[in-house]
């Protein structure tokens, strides 16, 4: 579950969206499992704003936005304020983007894509830009990466705790066993980590 903070009057409001997959299993009297898609998504999207999902492939970034259109079956709830000045076609030519960044169906950080990218707090984040090419040909693509070795936790049985744990350099006991809460850590910025902020040694 995340924690969203409250916008007087959004153009969208998402509280708790869950997606789910069943996935069968090999076997004759085998149960269906489930897939946890996206699994407690809370945001709000304010007049004149845009948010976009990103992350690795896999992430719940295409299924969090097709489940808050109510495109695809989702639990959750969802609360439409459009009105005659805010709606879809209105034309917000300075709109003001803001970017979270998922990580196995869970918003991890969230902030203006400014903000964002001129300070990371979450260690995933910081993995994901440091991987992005540098339009530098002199520069060593190499050079200040952070790399994560394994793969994401299964979606069909996600473990305790923070899921990026298991590839994350920073990661303590701590993060594997409570799961960290989406809330403010500094003014428009979101994120759920135990050690948000803190260099990762090189």
């Amino acid at each position: 579950m995340s924690v969203a903070p409250a916008i007087e009057r959004p153009v969208l409001r998402v509280r708790d969206l869950e997606v789910r997959f069943s996935v069968k299993r090999e076997g004759l009297f085998a149960k269906a499992s489930q897939l946890h898609a996206v699994d407690g998504v809370s945001f709000d999207i304010a007049p004149g704003h845009t948010l976009g999902p990103v992350g690795e492939s896999g992430s719940g970034k295409s299924t969090t936005a097709l489940a808050a259109a109510r495109l695809i079956p989702a639990r959750g709830r969802h609360v439409w304020h459009l009105t005659s000045t805010d709606g879809p076609r209105q034309s917000h030519p300075r709109a003001r983007g803001h970017v979270a960044v998922m990580y196995t169906g869970r918003i991890v950080e969230q902030a203006s894509r400014v903000r964002l990218l001129s300070r990371p707090l979450h260690p995933c984040t910081k993995a994901l830009l440091s991987s992005v090419p540098s339009a530098d040909p002199a520069r060593d693509s190499r050079a200040g990466r952070i790399l994560t070795a394994g793969d994401p936790p299964s979606p069909i049985d996600p473990p305790s705790g923070c899921r990026f744990a298991s590839r994350c350099p920073l990661a303590v006991e701590r993060c594997r066993r409570e799961t960290p809460l989406l809330s403010v850590h500094e003014p428009d910025h979101r994120v759920a980590c135990h050690r948000a902020g803190e260099a990762i040694p090189a």
